[in-house]
């Protein structure tokens, strides 16, 4: 079975979602348009934290390419995207609050905050997606292994069956049969 990855752990949440919620205030407070500059300064400070993020789901995207988790992989990419608008809504809001708009910019940062729930949303998606993958090949496998007892043991009952009354010429090649029987369960 291939390496087992999360897609996001507890502390990533935790920073996805505090990053979200930073967003949402800062698009409130910007909407009293006080403080221009120190608000795009606050802004370009959660877009570098986006932007740690994303390249952090770089990473991660190639592990799990790697590791063949395609579905987990597809869910990071979609929320990269979504990682990558929130950033463009970021840069945007921050020069908005530059350029005394306070509105623009509040409506700008709240779109950003949205992106960032979204991603959010699409990375716990991905990891339940993951979850189930894995849930659905261990059952896989277990149901094989299963398959596979039940069929050795029906060849033994058979051979065993056989092996009564035979020939002593039948019962040596039996036995090689037998053996090779035995060495498949091993």
């Amino acid at each position: 079975m291939a390496e087992e990855f999360k897609i996001i752990d507890a502390d990533d949440d935790a920073e996805l979602k505090e990053l979200a919620e930073q967003e949402q205030a800062l698009a409130d407070a910007m909407k009293e348009g006080d403080s221009p500059e120190l608000r795009a300064e606050q802004q370009e400070a959660l877009e570098a934290r986006a932007q740690d993020l994303n390249e952090s789901l770089d990473d991660l995207q190639e592990r799990l390419a790697e590791a063949g988790e395609e579905r987990a992989r597809e869910a990071v990419e979609q929320a990269q995207n979504q990682g990558q608008q929130a950033q463009q809504s970021m840069s945007e809001a921050a020069q908005q609050a530059r350029d005394s708009e306070p509105q623009e910019a509040s409506e700008t940062a709240q779109q950003a905050a949205d992106a960032l729930s979204q991603m959010s949303q699409q990375l716990q998606q991905g990891q339940q997606q993951m979850a189930q993958q894995n849930m659905e090949a261990a059952q896989e496998a277990l149901e094989q292994t299963a398959t596979d007892a039940l069929s050795l043991a029906r060849e033994q009952t058979a051979l065993q069956n056989g092996m009564r009354g035979a020939s002593r010429e039948d019962l040596a090649n039996m036995r090689s049969d037998e053996a090779a029987l035995l060495q498949g369960v091993r």
